[in-house]
């Protein structure tokens, strides 16, 4: 897939029809005063600066969007206009003559047509602002806390975002079970229970250690925290319930709008968890293709 951003490809469209017909002008005005002699015409380099810059930009964006056609005409541009500013250039103003006004001209037209075909061939999405935040996001989406100290969750945390913004609701929520099995297995990594294959199984051993007949069990810290992991071990239990099966067993999809809740949801859960956790999970992960649940 290819990502740009729309808006300097619509400004450096927009700058060469300006000047294509900013040029058109000057020919109509120049002809018009020089009808006896040979025709000639100047550009100041405030004028040409504008294409100049519309030239580099489609240069730019047709190699990053792959139309070829019109890198080729743009570039066939640019070459002409730093031409013209290294050869043409006399006191402020560039000299084009009849043999360059054309093929600037020409190239121009070129550029633009090559721009108008290619273009119908593509088909574009386009984010809306909102959207945009959780494709491109500033800052970490889970926040700070939660990327440094859950970094094996970092893929999955900015793929459930970008699935979020183009509206794949059952994608999102997919990526999102995967960050809340970092973080189930963070909490058995902190009361010692060792590696299972499944949500189930890091449950069940969490319900019996917290379970009040084993409190003498835990240390000191465990007991301070018994509380914190209990409620964060009942969030993890209805979470699995109510989206994580549904999902893994194909039973349910959602849309964007359910996925996003799903996403605020885990985004507060893992939040609460970074603060309270002693570490990052060492690397390795719970098999989300475990059917064993």
């Amino acid at each position: 897939m290819l990502e740009l951003e729309i808006a300097e490809l619509s400004d450096a469209i927009r700058r060469v029809a300006v000047s294509a017909q900013h040029l058109h002008t000057v020919h109509a005005v120049s002809v018009a005063k020089n009808l006896n002699i040979e025709p000639r015409w100047t550009l100041t380099v405030d004028e040409i600066a504008p294409l100049h810059r519309a030239a580099e930009s489609l240069v730019r964006v047709a190699a990053d969007a792959e139309l070829d056609a019109t890198h080729e005409a743009a570039s066939r541009l640019l070459s002409l206009l730093d031409l013209l500013k290294q050869n043409f250039l006399r006191d402020g103003l560039v000299h084009i003559d009849e043999n360059n006004y054309q093929r600037l001209n020409d190239y121009l037209k070129q550029t633009d047509t090559a721009v108008g075909d290619q273009l119908r061939s593509r088909y574009a999405l386009m984010l809306s602002a909102s959207d945009k935040r959780y494709y491109l996001p500033k800052e970490p989406l889970f926040g700070a806390q939660v990327f440094d100290r859950f970094a094996i969750a970092n893929d999955d945390i900015a793929e459930a975002g970008k699935c979020l913004a183009l509206e794949r609701g059952t994608a999102t929520v997919f990526h999102l079970m995967r960050v809340m099995e970092v973080g189930l297995r963070a909490l058995g990594k902190e009361l010692g229970i060792p590696y299972a294959p499944s949500w189930e199984s890091y449950i069940k051993q969490l319900e019996s250690l917290l379970d009040g007949k084993n409190y003498d069990k835990l240390t000191a810290e465990q007991k301070a925290k018994r509380d914190f992991y209990r409620d964060v071990l009942g969030d993890l239990t209805s979470i699995k319930s109510a989206w994580r099966n549904p999902t893994m067993h194909i039973v349910r999809s959602y849309d964007a709008k359910q996925a996003g809740m799903i996403f605020g949801v885990v985004g507060s859960l893992m939040d609460h968890l970074a603060k309270k956790l002693s570490a990052d999970p060492s690397s390795g992960a719970i098999s989300t293709g475990q059917s064993s649940l």
